[in-house]
């Protein structure tokens, strides 16, 4: 997983097993987000700055009114809702 600020946004990364790799980190436009690799990864993004790549392709982050979350998995990126969503706080 590649991620890489467009503005100010809010990261939480966690594993398959529940391990933070991102722990509730903001960052900011040009700073650098560190690239993470695991079978199994669920995020959560605090709004929709930021450009995202997995595996090397693409994935549309697409603007919302609340947190946006993904399961990222070797098969393709799934839309979490909130409910399922991983918490860093």
């Amino acid at each position: 997983l590649q991620l890489a600020a467009t503005g100010t946004v809010y990261v939480c990364l966690v594993d398959g097993t529940g391990t933070k790799l991102i722990a509730g980190q903001i960052y900011t436009s040009g700073q650098a987000i560190p690239t993470e690799t695991a079978p199994k990864l669920l995020l959560t993004l605090g709004n929709a700055s930021v450009t995202m790549k997995v595996n090397g392709t693409p994935v549309k982050v697409s603007p919302s009114a609340t947190s946006i979350g993904y399961l990222i998995q070797p098969t393709g990126t799934t839309p979490l809702s909130a409910a399922k969503q991983p918490r860093c706080a």
